[in-house]
């Protein structure tokens, strides 16, 4: 590991300011991100630390678009028309009613998108896509460090989920919520997985207890439903593809052995307590309207107005209806990409969003089982945090993960493999 990191300070010294600016923004985004509560007064509001960093994303990422030209893959169609309507929409829920607060909201909804077409125009290797891999990995140190001593020592914060949810205490530290510690925890978990079955990594039977541990560490600390359900996802991915392996050989003996002590334990105390309310649902003895925190109740409502709006709304996105709740429906507050993405660009865009994931999905077979788990692990991501987040816009630094992985997939395989 320790000559990984020697030849990232090499490669990282060589790389164009057209790169090395979204290198510094990943190792710096964990001490930015720590600024989302000044207030205005304070010199925060808009032009906050946080807030001037995603403005200047999107101007650098922009900017780099416009100047270099770049020949799609016939798949990115898909995502292309999906962008086309998403920034139709914005631009007119924006013209409605022009302010800073309107302009800072498109820029927040557009942003993921044109980092995926800024990445597809820096990511032109292997090599410069590992080398963000470790990015990642050295950015993280801070958020990790954090979480871990808040864990073992002190809490610097603390948030209570409700008796509903089994009471927990989840831990966010200097942070807006879990996601800016639980996008490292998982991130981590998946490139430190990557380079695993690339044999890059030699672990000791200690280094894989550790490993395992600071992501069980994190789950439990966080207690948040979709994590555990992705983290479950990538886990039997990694088995999968390490299958008949030293990898294999090495993390199956620990799980089996972590089950046989405390699989009781882990299961009524941590699982049972978290899925309870979803399990009294299904079984009937709650109603549907208390389920995922009450979100069914709330998509109800903005699905009442969607019903009352015309067909073209429904088609290609209820920007243009001039409801009143049409920015809303497009916001972050839906809890769920699957409906703010088909409210913010009808269901043709919602299909053609999906049809990309798919189009991905079936280029898996052109890759080694190493770029395979992480693609597969990326899309997990993306389709199983949907449910009832937001991870195309507010996954964290998950996001420079994914939309990097599927950046570099989009290679030659020569390319891929050069």
């Amino acid at each position: 590991m320790g000559r990984l990191f020697k030849n990232w300070r090499r490669w990282f010294k060589k790389q164009p300011w057209s790169l090395k600016w979204f290198l510094l923004l990943i190792l710096l985004n964990p001490v930015i991100s720590m600024f989302w509560d000044l207030k205005a007064e304070e010199g925060g509001g808009f032009l906050s630390p946080l807030q001037l960093a995603g403005m200047a994303t999107f101007l650098l990422a922009t900017l780099h678009i416009v100047n270099e030209r770049l020949k799609l893959v016939g798949y990115e169609m898909f995502i292309l028309f999906f962008g086309i309507l998403l920034l139709f929409n914005n631009v007119i829920i924006l013209s409605i009613n022009v302010s800073i607060s309107g302009l800072g909201f498109l820029f927040r909804n557009l942003l993921p998108l044109l980092l995926y077409f800024y990445l597809r125009r820096v990511i032109k290797n292997r090599v410069t896509f590992e080398g963000i891999l470790v990015t990642f990995l050295i950015g993280s140190t801070i958020p990790v460090s954090l979480f871990l001593y808040e864990f073992f020592f002190a809490p610097i914060k603390q948030v209570y989920t409700s008796e509903g949810r089994g009471g927990f205490i989840r831990l966010t530290g200097f942070y807006a919520d879990l996601f800016s510690y639980m996008s490292y925890i998982i991130g981590d978990f998946i490139i430190i997985s990557y380079f695993l079955l690339k044999r890059r990594f030699h672990f000791s039977l200690i280094q894989y207890l550790i490993f395992f541990g600071i992501a069980f560490i994190g789950l439990i600390g966080l207690s948040h439903q979709a994590s555990w359900g992705v983290f479950v996802s990538i886990l039997l991915l990694l088995m999968f593809f390490s299958r008949e392996s030293k990898v294999s050989r090495k993390i199956i003996p620990i799980f089996i052995i972590g089950g046989i002590i405390g699989g009781g334990y882990f299961v009524n105390t941590i699982i049972k307590p978290l899925y309870g309310k979803e399990v009294r649902v299904f079984t009937g003895e709650a109603g549907q309207e208390t389920a995922l925190n009450g979100r069914f109740n709330r998509w109800k409502k903005y699905f009442d107005y969607w019903e009352d709006m015309s067909t073209l709304n429904h088609a290609f996105g209820v920007g243009f209806s001039g409801h009143p709740s049409a920015k809303t429906m497009m916001s972050g507050g839906m809890h769920s990409d699957y409906i703010r993405l088909g409210f913010s660009t009808g269901i043709v865009g919602l299909i053609l969003y999906l049809l990309f994931y798919l189009s991905l999905f079936v280029r898996k077979r052109i890759l080694k089982k190493p770029e395979r788990f992480l693609l597969l692990s990326a899309i997990s991501i993306m389709l199983l945090y949907a449910i009832t987040a937001n991870p195309f816009g507010a996954s964290g630094a998950l996001i420079y993960l994914t939309l990097s992985s599927f950046a570099f997939i989009a290679l030659k395989p020569s390319e891929i493999y050069r």
